[in-house]
């Protein structure tokens, strides 16, 4: 029996269909870049309450800290991510919250790791950093002069 040429073209097929994946020196997949991280201009309530965040300067340190740690191994950088909100629709996420929750990623090119968390509640205008050693929200120092902006953008 002659072997099918049929049998071949979907032997071809399927392995051109097939998306080859790509690893690292330790064996590790590569992963895909597909998480959207957020920027500092970004337009409306969430980019005002970002910047918000940004203003603190305990945030400030840990991001330059981070930063520091990130590209001593190779990494490119870190990166936040909307992960709740009050109002998720119009901020283009899925989880509904009281306080808007931002998680900080340290980027590297296999990886992305979740290093720090803060929320900041609009109803009393505190803004939290998340501790998982003791499981607790410390309010933190932030520049008050975006309060006016965030009223702007979110009202």
């Amino acid at each position: 029996m002659k072997p099918s040429y049929i049998i071949y073209a979907i032997l071809f097929f399927s392995l051109i269909a097939c998306k080859s994946k790509k690893y690292n020196d330790f064996g590790n997949e590569i992963l895909e870049d597909n998480i959207s991280y957020l920027q500092p201009n970004e337009p409306g309530c969430k980019g005002a309450v970002l910047n918000l965040v940004l203003s603190s300067k305990k945030v400030q340190d840990l991001l330059s800290s981070i930063d520091e740690t990130v590209k001593k191994n190779d990494g490119t950088g870190h990166g936040f991510v909307l992960d709740g909100s009050p109002h998720p629709q119009s901020d283009g996420i899925t989880k509904q919250s009281e306080k808007y929750e931002f998680s900080v990623h340290e980027i590297y090119p296999d990886m992305h790791s979740v290093v720090a968390q803060f929320s900041y509640n609009p109803v009393k205008k505190e803004l939290y950093q998340f501790g998982p050693l003791n499981n607790v929200n410390t309010i933190i120092d932030y520049d008050t002069s975006f309060l006016r902006k965030i009223d702007e953008a979110c009202h």
